[in-house]
């Protein structure tokens, strides 16, 4: 059954790959919009393999290293008559596009998968029947090829459809007891009737700006903690706030809010959303029982905001304490009606939702999404967390993300383009720890920032985890840091103190700052803190800094156990660091044969129970070399 005019119709794929559907231009471009819009813009991030290094399961999984992605993995998906028809397609360059075909499948099991769906979208199932759900459309939908597919899936997946009915997101993988949208992002790839609005690109907003409308009925609990929550997380990345709570979420002022001139990064909405009889249109309800239609938001939207449709039905008993269903086609139809006017992309629940986990799971959204991470994954984390906290209630698996899951809402970097740091990205304290930065390296001669003197500011942190961890090593913060200084000084202090710029930065510093950005991220806090950015600097082997605290006694691998609070490690091998500038700019680097004399003198100095490397032991490592210099002049 073709779902847009409710009349069976045979559908194909072309050789181009489209459905041979009679679509208009407009509708084409629609379809396309979710996947296109932004990708140029957008960076976005996958889940770091460092989550199954630990033994995690990836839906455990956290987000750590920083990837390029382009494009998500297409699959699209075509009913034709008593067969699904899909067509996969990969991202990479010149990889080949594949196409399966399921055998036909009998009325009988058409009705009872149809039943199964009914049933998600009328009432709350358990985790057992979702199970069973997913179960039964892996085994009657999916040929075995597109099994194996979602079997070793590992990337973000895009689904175009036009059995938009079905609950794609569900199907439930034997092998790994998971459900696809649980372990991997996930988003749709609209087709729709809409016409798109065609409008430049809206300017960056900064700060970022959000427009939140909530509860316009007065009739959920839940959904006014849900906007407090959002205004609470938009202040706290620094973006302004415009809410429309209650009886102030009127028709017209969420119109003049749609139409302002003001660009919004993202506009929510916790309420209610119907089928207007008398315009026979989708809408959500406002205060006084008004209707925003979809018409008028495609007429009204302006810039390309992130959506999310908290929305639930209103013609239907519920019951207390949960948000009643919307159909799929209000769900979709109101979605459709968004980007159609330029958003970039749209999240909406599909069947009935808990009034306070529904809220619970918006937060868990944003908590990740604010930070720079993806909106596909985002969701997929949101998903993992409510599941998680309640395990017996199918909210979770309500939401449904319409566009690109790789699209992210904010630039997870730390650097604006023209090379500044982003100040909003760390705590208070930790910021004004860094703006010491410039000074520090004046002091010890420099005209850039260098890894000691990152140290050193972090131990200046009174009270802070860096102090904390040298105290709990019996060595003193303030002796650390003039020894440190000792160390690397150059004499008379620089004419002029560096900026605290990218430019400025040695490469070391850029790469722990980068990683303290990854850190926070995985571990969904809000800002970088100093804990951050001491793992950051710890994952750091060798260098000037590694190599002074190693001949002060202090071992790396104990602060980092120290700051994991783990037992501390009985030892570990000296590490080699090179101390010049210029390797700390990152601008030299050893040849093979010499890493392999410094890794034999290393050894030696080891096998010796020495804390330094001294010239013996490079002597010996020299000597060591296969068909060094060394020891041919020696033979």
């Amino acid at each position: 059954m073709c779902w847009r005019c409710s009349s069976r119709r045979p559908v194909g794929l072309s050789g181009g790959g489209a459905c041979r559907l009679p679509w208009r231009s407009s509708e084409r471009a629609a379809a396309e919009t979710t996947s296109t819009r932004g990708e140029d813009a957008v960076r976005g991030m996958r889940a770091d393999a460092r989550g199954r290094q630990r033994g995690t399961s990836r839906s455990d999984r956290s987000i750590g290293e920083v990837r390029a992605v382009q494009k998500p993995v297409l699959l699209e998906i075509s009913h034709v008559e008593d067969t699904y028809r899909f067509r996969l397609e990969q991202p990479e360059p010149g990889a080949a596009v594949r196409q399966y075909a399921t055998p036909p499948i009998s009325r009988a099991d058409q009705q009872s998968l149809q039943q199964a769906v009914e049933q998600a979208a009328r009432s709350p199932l358990s985790p057992f029947s979702l199970e069973e759900l997913g179960r039964l459309m892996y085994n009657l939908l999916l040929p075995p090829e597109i099994q194996a597919f979602l079997r070793d899936l590992d990337a973000p997946l895009l689904i175009s459809t036009d059995a938009p009915e079905i609950p794609w997101e569900l199907f439930y993988e034997e092998a790994s007891k998971q459900f696809v949208g649980l372990k991997c992002a996930v988003g749709r790839r609209l087709v729709t009737d809409a016409a798109v609005t065609s409008r430049a690109d809206a300017a960056a907003q900064a700060p970022p700006a959000f427009l939140l409308i909530g509860n316009p009925q007065g009739d959920l609990d839940g959904a006014d903690r849900e906007i407090e929550l959002l205004s609470e997380l938009a202040a706290r990345c620094g973006g302004s706030v415009r809410t429309l709570l209650g009886s102030r979420a009127g028709l017209l002022p969420v119109q003049l809010a749609l139409q302002s001139e003001q660009s919004y990064l993202c506009i929510h909405y916790a309420g209610h959303a119907d089928y207007d009889r008398a315009s026979r249109q989708h809408a959500l309800l406002l205060a006084e029982r008004t209707r925003l239609t979809a018409d008028s938001i495609r007429k009204l939207l302006r810039g390309q905001p992130f959506v999310f449709l908290n929305a639930c039905g209103t013609d239907q008993p519920s019951q207390s304490g949960r948000r009643a269903a919307i159909s799929w086609q209000i769900a979709e139809g109101l979605a459709a009606a968004f980007i159609a006017g330029g958003a970039r992309a749209v999240i909406a629940t599909r069947w009935e939702v808990d009034d306070q986990r529904s809220a619970g799971f918006a937060t868990h959204f944003y908590e990740a999404a604010l930070l720079g991470v993806p909106i596909g994954e985002a969701l997929r984390r949101a998903r993992v967390q409510c599941r998680e906290e309640q395990s017996d209630d199918s909210t979770w698996a309500a939401f449904v993300l319409y566009g690109d899951p790789c699209l992210s809402l904010v630039d997870p970097s730390i650097f604006t383009a023209d090379g500044e740091l982003r100040r909003a990205r760390f705590s208070p304290s930790l910021m004004a720890a860094l703006d010491l930065l410039p000074q520090e390296a004046q002091q010890t001669g420099y005209d850039f920032v260098a890894t000691p003197h990152l140290f050193v500011v972090l131990a200046q942190i009174e009270g802070g985890c860096t102090q904390d961890a040298l105290q709990r090593l019996g060595r003193p913060p303030l002796e650390v840091c003039q020894q440190l200084r000792h160390d690397i000084r150059r004499g008379r202090p620089a004419a002029s103190a560096p900026r605290l710029a990218k430019a400025s930065l040695s490469e070391r510093v850029r790469r722990i700052l980068q990683a303290a950005s990854e850190e926070a991220v995985a571990a969904s806090a809000a800002l970088i803190e100093e804990r951050h950015l001491l793992e950051g600097f710890l994952r750091e082997a060798d260098g000037p800094t590694v190599a002074s605290l190693r001949r002060q006694g202090i071992d790396p691998e104990r602060l980092r156990a120290i700051l994991h609070g783990e037992p501390e490690p009985a030892g570990s091998p000296v590490a080699v660091a090179p101390a010049s500038e210029s390797e700390e700019r990152g601008e030299l680097s050893f040849a093979s044969d010499a890493q392999q004399a410094l890794t034999f003198a290393l050894q030696e100095a080891c096998r010796a129970g020495a804390s330094v490397i001294e010239t013996s032991h490079l002597v010996i490592g020299l000597t060591k070399v296969p068909g060094g210099c060394t020891a041919g002049a020696l033979a």
